[in-house]
């Protein structure tokens, strides 16, 4: 986690410290307490630990039930699921569930929600052939979404009939139609069932693909193809394989955009979407292989050329970031209604 994630965690695990004290002192003050301290949760565990019939069981390193759940059990499990706003799930990262768990949660829900209220979600190791905790956990009002495969997984080739990465997007578009913050991690790969399923998301205003070079996207990508939500204004994503004649007719809207690429790839994709609203533009460029390019002088030779790629359609545009393949935090910007020039 980054400084600010720090801080807001310590934040919070400090008022799940106090206000549990000060509900004690004032009884009215308990629910307000309790929205408080179950709002965000950084682990599913907490929720778990409130059934009496979950244990952990050492010789299987799982989380299995003792027993059926009761009624009056449920009645308080509920109790507290209702206040949950925004979980971060990460399999790798808690102790395992033993499938037979999630099977039990979902026959008692069957298709309603075990978080009515919860609006922004981070699940990670998501395994495509268990689906049951993503049943569980998506629904209508989440808004922003956050998924990744384990680390173990093996990721299918993209020729597959249907590739893990679309099976789970089908699965997102069918119970969140109306996320607006779509964030996809390593191994989503875009294929044509993936992006169809994407293209159900018509609410969709942030599209975050995974900007490592397996991940890229080529010009000869279906996203180009299918017609994405409208409402789409920021997008961050990897390409590759750009040609000059690049003309997908779409991203026109976007207003923010973040890109990975070599210089050449950036600036053919910039002319090729032909943004007509662009404001902001972040750019990691890769250092061009075999030409051991210094990263300043990337930057002066991109630069311009993306102004000159972009000013056709709305003028020159601002580079907020610009980051060679070394990271070493370079920053350059120019600004809209400029006609060229690289300031430092």
């Amino acid at each position: 986690m980054n400084g600010y994630h720090d801080a807001a965690h310590e934040d919070r695990e400090a008022r799940r410290r106090t206000l549990p004290s000060v509900a004690l002192v004032c009884r009215a003050f308990t629910p307000y307490a309790l929205d408080t301290i179950w709002c965000t949760l950084n682990k599913f565990q907490p929720l778990l630990s409130l059934l009496p019939a979950i244990y952990y069981d050492v010789d299987e390193d799982t989380y299995l039930l003792s027993r059926v759940v009761e009624p009056e059990e449920w009645q308080h499990f509920e109790e507290y699921t209702h206040r949950v706003r925004e979980l971060h799930y990460d399999a790798d990262y808690e102790l395992k569930v033993h499938p037979s768990v999630w099977t039990h949660l979902q026959e008692h829900y069957g298709h309603s929600p075990m978080l009515p209220q919860l609006k922004k979600l981070d699940v990670m190791a998501v395994s495509p052939y268990c689906v049951s905790p993503l049943l569980l956990l998506l629904h209508p009002a989440l808004r922003s979404l956050a998924i990744a495969f384990g680390r173990d997984m093996i990721i299918s080739p993209p020729t597959a009939a249907m590739p893990p990465g679309a099976a789970v997007l089908e699965v997102v578009s069918g119970s969140s139609p109306d996320v607006h913050v779509l964030d996809l991690r390593h191994s989503f790969l875009m294929t044509m069932p993936a992006i169809g399923a994407l293209a159900d998301l018509r609410q969709l205003k942030k599209l975050v693909l995974c900007q490592c070079s397996q991940c890229s996207v080529s010009s000869c990508s279906p996203i180009w193809t299918v017609p994405l939500a409208d409402s789409l204004r920021v997008c961050a994503l990897a390409v590759k394989d750009i040609p000059d004649t690049f003309a997908p007719g779409s991203f026109r809207s976007l207003r923010e955009l973040s890109v990975n690429g070599l210089p050449g790839d950036v600036v053919n994709f910039i002319r090729g979407i032909q943004p007509i609203a662009l404001h902001t533009f972040n750019l990691i460029a890769r250092r061009v292989p075999r030409t051991g390019q210094q990263q300043q002088n990337m930057s002066i030779w991109v630069a311009p050329r993306i102004n000159v790629a972009a000013r056709k359609h709305m003028g020159a545009i601002a580079i907020e970031n610009f980051e060679g393949d070394d990271h070493d935090g370079s920053s350059h910007s120019f600004n809209r209604g400029q006609d060229s020039g690289l300031r430092g």
